[in-house]
């Protein structure tokens, strides 16, 4: 046809070194793992297969589910994103407008320590790392760290305090429970918490333990002989060295000179000397 037209016909174009074309026909750049790259085009299928996936639905048609953890080599770094509105199309199971499906992003699950993160790329990151491999240095892939949300799935910046951002329409507006838990945790004040526990306690020469407010024996309870404490004389002294056990094999106090002090307890043997 070009012949009887007088036109020559066009060369046949040699395939470029590096491209592949996918089994439904997209032709990809050598940098895409991924059908189509990190962009709505083409099907999303891997370079090669990956062992241990599983069939999932992407755009009608069945494709391995893509690994929870990539390695910072599988990437092409010029491709990477940042935050930004969402224009890819999103990992399935995960909503949003933040980093481009799997280039830069956050936080895919917690590390063994108390607040330690999982980036995207697949480098583990302490607590204090706000990006990937930390702001100095050549680790990590430098990506901001994200939340995700247990209420919707929905992957925040970690500058987000609750789920989506307080302004703005996207998000569930649940309030991270991470932060929340951290921020109380580091503000809990386990002695005024628990008073009684963190106090010194006292024993009576009865054999009652006491708590350190108490000034008698029981305190203002039905409980104790009423002894005044005497912090080492007559009614009460603090507890000093080791628990010793008579030979009926009662458990006595240090402060107990016979087995079972003065009390109804104990055979009320001498305290051995040592």
């Amino acid at each position: 046809m070009l012949a009887q037209m007088g036109l020559a016909p066009m060369p046949t174009q040699a395939p470029t070194a590096g491209f592949w074309t996918c089994s439904c026909g997209f032709r990809n750049k050598a940098t895409n793992h991924l059908c189509g790259g990190n962009g709505p085009l083409g099907c999303k299928t891997p370079k090669t297969p990956v062992s241990g996936t599983t069939p999932v639905a992407v755009a009608g048609r069945p494709t391995p589910r893509i690994p929870a953890a990539f390695s910072p080599a599988d990437f092409d770094v010029a491709a990477l994103g940042g935050f930004g509105p969402q224009r890819t199309k999103q990992m399935p199971g995960h909503a949003t407008p933040y980093g481009k499906g799997l280039g830069k992003g956050g936080m895919m699950g917690f590390g063994k320590g108390q607040g330690e993160w999982k980036c995207r790329c697949g480098f583990g990151n302490k607590a204090s790392n706000l990006v990937c491999g930390g702001a100095n240095g050549t680790l990590g892939c430098k990506a901001g760290k994200e939340w995700i949300c247990g209420a919707c799935n929905f992957v925040n910046k970690n500058a987000n305090t609750v789920c989506g951002g307080e302004h703005g329409t996207v998000g569930c507006k649940s309030p991270n429970m991470e932060a929340l838990a951290t921020t109380a945790l580091a503000a809990f004040d386990l002695k005024a918490f628990m008073p009684q526990m963190m106090e010194p306690q006292w024993a009576c020469l009865c054999g009652f333990k006491n708590k350190a407010s108490n000034s008698v024996c029981g305190g203002g309870g039905p409980l104790g002989c009423k002894l005044p404490r005497s912090d080492g004389q007559g009614g009460g002294h603090f507890f000093s060295g080791p628990e010793w056990q008579c030979e009926c094999g009662f458990k006595n106090q240090p402060l107990n000179t016979v087995c079972g002090g003065n009390g109804p307890l104990g055979c009320k043997k001498a305290k051995p000397l040592v």
